[in-house]
């Protein structure tokens, strides 16, 4: 009978030790703020034809698909009012990278800053771009924040970092959470360094994304708590990968890296790039998201699905869970107005994922979006289906 008791007790402790675990996982991140309200930025890295065209017609069709952020770099800091201004009659907001060093590691110039800080498109301020690339100096980083929250405290400061395979040539993006108040993290797998450096496979492109992202955040939330964007990649430079021959993404792998960023507590998505000019690449010249009809379209698509939910994503309570270490899947669920919505993702590039997994909720499941497929079901507690690769679905439960 000791025996039995002991064994009961044991148990008891394990469950609670358990449910404890999961419940540490459940989190209220901080989000950015526009004009003293919750703000979530979706949209694009964005290099305009001309800062001086007076009416930017790629503008309008950004604004019409769903999207309100644009980020910009800005070399000449004497004319680009008028383009601000545009942007604010349209509908969108800046984030501002000023300097005159595009490809040279010199953006984040915050010499502009009271000639533009009260302007009403101006969501943010950059203060580096791919800032652990082991050419910014992180000691000026460090400055120009002071500088921004001495001019304008509220005004929130970004920059950008990524996991760089080149031994020796960056620091790890981990190192820069003592920085800005909101750090974007570049999501750009497909065909890029990480296959040129051998330190994943193309199979592995969405699961290494996911560990990286994983594994900054976990970082984030144990020291400093930084609010999170994420750059899913649009294209790629063929200079990066293997064979010297650049692959636009499929539309599933955007969409499957816009919700690895969500699903790790991203609280805006930024998406790198509308368009491309700036970097001069022989397979793609002169890329634009249209030109490639399925892409912008999914892109499109995400968009609107993520203005549905924005709310969700920034004040839900998000509860990320461990499938465990072999797992392909990925699954995280958000407590909002006494619903619960789940997001369960499939990082593998080929091959359906089984799923059955004690939820420990109940209640009715519902697919949120009519136009994705939709292969789970809550029975018992358990949610149970089978994920198709690449796949994201979308639920709620009530």
């Amino acid at each position: 009978m000791k025996n039995v008791n002991f064994y009961v007790l044991l148990i008891t402790i394990l469950i609670a030790f358990s449910s404890q675990s999961e419940a540490q996982q459940k989190r209220t991140e901080k989000c950015i703020n526009y004009q003293g309200k919750p703000f979530f930025p979706i949209g694009f890295y964005y290099y305009p034809d001309s800062l001086l065209n007076p009416d930017d017609k790629e503008l309008d069709l950004i604004v019409k698909a769903g999207f309100n952020t644009i980020h910009i770099d800005v070399k000449d800091s004497a004319n680009s009012l008028p383009f601000f201004d545009q942007c604010q009659r349209k509908g969108l907001k800046i984030i501002a990278q000023f300097g005159d060093g595009f490809g040279k590691f010199g953006m984040g110039d915050v010499s502009a800053l009271p000639k533009y800080m009260n302007h009403p498109a101006l969501l943010g301020w950059s203060i580096a771009d791919d800032a652990n690339n082991g050419k910014n100096n992180i000691e000026h980083i460090i400055e120009r924040q002071k500088i921004v929250k001495s001019t304008k405290p509220e005004l929130q400061t970004f920059l950008s970092v990524y996991q760089n395979y080149e031994k020796g040539i960056s620091l790890a993006p981990q190192e820069l959470l003592g920085t800005g108040d909101v750090l974007s993290f570049e999501m750009y797998p497909i065909d890029s360094w990480g296959q040129a450096m051998e330190a994943f496979t193309k199979e592995e492109e969405l699961l290494e994304t996911e560990r990286e992202l994983d594994a900054f955040q976990e970082v984030n939330f144990k020291k400093f708590n930084k609010i999170l964007v994420a750059i899913p990649q649009t294209f790629t430079w063929a200079s990066y990968s293997k064979d010297k021959k650049a692959r636009l993404l499929e539309a599933d792998e955007l969409r499957n890296l816009t919700y690895t960023g969500i699903i790790n507590g991203a609280k805006g998505v930024l998406n790198y790039t509308f368009g491309q000019k700036a970097i001069v690449d022989k397979d793609i010249p002169n890329y634009k998201m249209t030109f490639t009809p399925k892409l912008w379209n999914e892109a499109c698509a995400t968009a609107q699905e993520i203005n549905q939910l924005k709310d969700i994503y920034l004040n839900g309570i998000r509860s990320k869970i461990n499938l465990g270490k072999d797992s392909w899947l990925r699954l995280a669920v958000w407590e909002y107005n006494k619903k619960t919505y789940v997001i369960i993702s499939n990082l593998h590039k080929t091959a359906s994922q089984n799923l059955n997994y004690r939820l420990a909720i109940s209640g009715k499941i519902t697919n949120l979006f009519k136009q994705r497929n939709a292969s789970l079901a809550l029975s018992g507690g358990f949610l149970q289906g089978v994920i198709p690769a690449k796949q994201v679905q979308i639920y709620q439960v009530d």
